[in-house]
């Protein structure tokens, strides 16, 4: 079983071929750089507040590392946004590997729902 840390959240020193560690490093990269300033800027500019008791989310992420990259930031927003992530992700990987054949006719479209409700559980309207 792989095991992850704050120093390695994706799990990249356990045994994977170069290309597998290539796509993590990069989707990585593109999490931290991309998709969790967009939560962050977003949840500074709205004039919501968390509507889950932090208290129950204590223990469950890796504060440590969502500080730097969600300062600010209550840890139920935190969830929710990689909540949100995985079920982007988990839609592009089945996309990738063909598992939408004979059940998505417009794949684009279908991303555009996908996404456009993802970000509602956030940052609803």
């Amino acid at each position: 079983m792989t095991s992850y840390s704050v120093d390695d959240p994706f799990g990249l020193a356990a045994d994977h071929t170069d290309e597998e560690r290539l796509i993590a490093a990069t989707v990585r990269d593109w999490v931290r750089r991309r998709f969790l300033p967009i939560v962050v800027d977003a949840w500074r500019q709205s004039d919501l507040r968390a509507d889950h008791d932090d208290a129950a989310m204590k223990g469950v992420l890796e504060t440590r590392a969502l500080d730097d990259v969600m300062p600010g930031v209550p840890e139920s927003v935190r969830a929710l946004s990689l909540m949100m992530w995985s079920q982007i992700f988990g839609c592009i990987s089945f996309e990738l590997f063909g598992h939408f054949v004979g059940t998505v006719r417009n794949a684009n479209r279908f991303f555009v729902i996908v996404v456009d409700e993802a970000a509602n559980l956030v940052l609803p309207e």
